[in-house]
């Protein structure tokens, strides 16, 4: 799907902390730099696996480690739900058993969605 950010063999790292820029400074420093990675918002890295294990090591300002991980734009929520559905049909078996998705979100409310 062209609005996927990451891959399901990549990482998210979330940050936590008062100060997301002093997090977003250390994971920068824990990264290899031949890695490549992405902050796709202050508190939120995608990155290679290796760097978010590191990460998860030696950061003192990690709240969550996402592995393995996806990320897609948000476009509105029935386009959510359609994406969420067809992952599902395409990697679980229905036994007839429920599932649960946890959204989480990170910044500005977005219109529309209850916090």
């Amino acid at each position: 799907m062209s609005g996927n950010l990451a891959k399901n063999a990549d990482a998210i790292v979330i940050a936590s902390g008062w100060q997301p820029s002093i997090a977003r400074a250390e994971f920068s420093a824990l990264v290899d730099s031949a890695n490549t990675s992405q902050f796709i918002h202050e508190r939120v890295l995608i990155c290679d696996q290796d760097s978010a294990t590191k990460i998860a090591q030696r950061s003192a300002l990690i709240s969550e480690t996402l592995y393995p991980a996806n990320h897609s734009l948000y476009t509105d929520l029935e386009k959510h739900v359609e994406l969420v559905i067809s992952w599902c049909k395409e990697h679980l078996e229905n036994t007839g058993q429920t599932l649960a998705v946890r959204a989480n979100k990170i910044g500005k409310k977005v219109e529309g969605w209850s916090t």
